[in-house]
């Protein structure tokens, strides 16, 4: 089974974007969270897919999180 590791400045990020989308939208803040780390884990188990950032790391690949 493939992994992905989320640094802890990425881990605070995600929280602080919850935390904004739930003052809201509590449910659509957990829906963006559990959509963030499928997205993720399918990055893991396909890491050539989705776009190159190669001009910001080497070997950075992403691809946007559009249905949450």
């Amino acid at each position: 089974m493939s992994r992905y590791i989320l640094t802890a400045q990425a881990k605070l990020d995600l929280k602080e974007i919850k935390d904004y989308i739930a003052r809201h939208n509590p449910a659509a803040a957990r829906h963006f969270v559990e959509a963030f780390r499928q997205q993720c884990q399918l990055l893991a188990k396909f890491p050539s897919m989705g776009r190159s950032y190669i001009q910001l790391a080497p070997l950075l690949r992403g691809f946007p999180l559009v249905k949450w």
